[in-house]
C-alpha cells in the first residue's frame, strides 16, 4: 500500500496540526557530535523560534531544570 491519509484528533492533516508532531529518539544517535544546548538550539529553530527566542526560552528552562 503507497497511500493513505493522516488524521490528527480526528481532522485530516492541515498546517495547524504541525506544531503538535515531535520527535523523540530513544539514544541521542543523530546528534552525537553537539552538545546538549546546541541540539536544544537546533531543535527550538526547526519548530519556528528566533534564535534569540530559543535562547530565551532555553535559558529559562535550564534554570528550572538545576
Amino acid at each position: 500500500m503507497e497511500e493513505g491519509q493522516i488524521e490528527i484528533f480526528g481532522e485530516p492533516l492541515q498546517e495547524k496540526h504541525i506544531g503538535m508532531i515531535g520527535y523523540l529518539p530513544e539514544e541521542r544517535g543523530l546528534y552525537k557530535k553537539m552538545k546538549v544546548g546546541e541540539q536544544l538550539l537546533y531543535l527550538a529553530q526547526l519548530k519556528g523560534l528566533s534564535r534569540k527566542q530559543a535562547l530565551e526560552r532555553i535559558k529559562v528552562w535550564l534554570e528550572n531544570l538545576k
